[in-house]
């Protein structure tokens, strides 16, 4: 997801947040349980198999990158500002921006 949104926002390119469209069916289609998501211990099994625990990092993550590519108005000044790989922002560092 991370490069996914990274490559959208800087090119603009609609296959990269089509990408991330695409990680996120895939991610309700497999990693989905009852409470919440879980890692895939299987992937060449069909069904997938699910195991029985989730990163905390994946929660940091995915869904922030995600919720910035999908979100219809506009939530982080690309051009001001970077994130870090946990989506956290970092200001100071582009160029100009002090």
């Amino acid at each position: 997801m991370n490069a996914a949104f990274d490559i959208f926002m800087t090119l603009g390119t609609p296959v990269y947040k089509a990408a991330a469209f695409q990680y996120l069916q895939a991610m309700i289609a497999n990693h989905r349980t009852a409470n919440g998501y879980t890692v895939i211990r299987d992937v060449t099994t069909t069904p997938m198999v699910q195991g029985d625990l989730t990163p905390g990092y994946w929660m940091s993550e995915n869904p922030k990158y995600l919720f910035l590519i999908f979100s219809r108005t506009p939530r982080f000044k690309r051009r001001e500002f970077m994130l870090n790989t946990e989506g956290k922002v970092l200001r100071g560092l582009v160029p100009g921006t002090r």
